[in-house]
């Protein structure tokens, strides 16, 4: 994860800033175990970032599940997609790579809606 955590910041063009000027955080990730949150302030970042992820992925033999991987965002948009090479579980060789576009939640998934 460290490798893929360098490349991803690497092509991270639009980290998310906290606090104001002077004191800026910028944040582009949290990593727990192999599993990431990536964090962006646009959508094309995002999608950047999802390429970056796919990428190093693709070369290094890590298999993304884009079924578990979802994205949050308060701008409507393009959805995001990535592209992975689906795996059998009895063969280990690359199928047809797919672009599967990511689940978006939204703020109800987050925050019930009252009422």
């Amino acid at each position: 994860m460290c490798w893929m955590s360098a490349y991803v910041e690497a092509n991270s063009k639009e980290p998310y800033i906290y606090g104001s000027e002077g004191n800026e955080l910028k944040i582009t990730k949290v990593i727990y175990a192999d599993d990431g949150t990536y964090f962006q302030r646009s959508r094309l970042g995002g999608q950047n970032v999802m390429n970056s992820v796919a990428l190093f992925a693709t070369a290094t033999g890590i298999i993304v599940k884009p079924t578990k991987s979802y994205m949050y965002s308060n701008t409507p948009g393009q959805p995001l997609s990535i592209l992975a090479h689906e795996q059998s579980n009895t063969e280990y060789k690359l199928r047809q790579p797919k672009h599967t576009r990511l689940t978006e939640l939204g703020d109800d998934d987050f925050f019930p809606a009252p009422g």
